[in-house]
């Protein structure tokens, strides 16, 4: 399969100090929305300082009309900045985001992640901030390309916002990547 890339409309969408945990991971709406920037230092993120939450969460979007067939298997690739020990997933955006391969993402499209579809495990590796961290997507996304012109994808943290587990307090995992 050739490699397809990334649309130029990735956002980083944000919920940031908020006063629960469910304020900020099951928001409707991003309170802060990037999509101008080339390189992020926190793409993802799963805080709480005392009272406060924050959750950060990374949207793709890749054209994927050209795919007739069902591939075989597919690599996601992000090129990885700095880290603090986030395990990460990648997650299913639901079609009806606005974020498309054309069209940026807009602050809307926060709530809009598939948290019953994973696109792939959880990402246990060393996230290199150097170099290209590679993450093997499953058959959910593989159908997905097959049957969506275009295949939008969430890069969030595991073990808090994945799993909707409230963290403790003084718990700040990132991950930042170059686009």
């Amino acid at each position: 399969m050739p490699d397809l890339n990334v649309a130029t409309t990735d956002s980083n969408l944000r919920q940031n100090l908020q006063a629960s945990w469910a304020a900020a991971r099951d928001a409707s709406t991003a309170g802060v929305i990037d999509s101008t920037a080339t390189a992020y230092p926190t793409v993802t993120q799963e805080r709480r300082t005392g009272s406060q939450y924050s959750v950060r969460r990374y949207f793709f979007a890749v054209d994927t009309s050209g795919i007739s067939i069902k591939p075989v298997s597919a690599t996601f690739k992000i090129r990885g900045a700095t880290n603090t020990g986030s395990n990460l997933i990648l997650v299913k955006i639901n079609q009806s985001a606005t974020g498309d391969a054309s069209t940026n993402f807009v602050a809307e499209d926060f709530g809009k992640i598939d948290f019953t579809t994973p696109f792939s495990s959880e990402y246990t590796g060393t996230w290199s901030t150097s170099g290209y961290n590679e993450i093997a997507l499953n058959d959910a996304a593989l159908t997905e390309m097959l049957n969506f012109d275009v295949i939008k994808i969430a890069l969030i943290g595991h073990d808090f916002d994945f799993l909707n587990v409230e963290p403790a307090d003084g718990i700040n995992r990132t991950s930042g990547g170059l686009t």
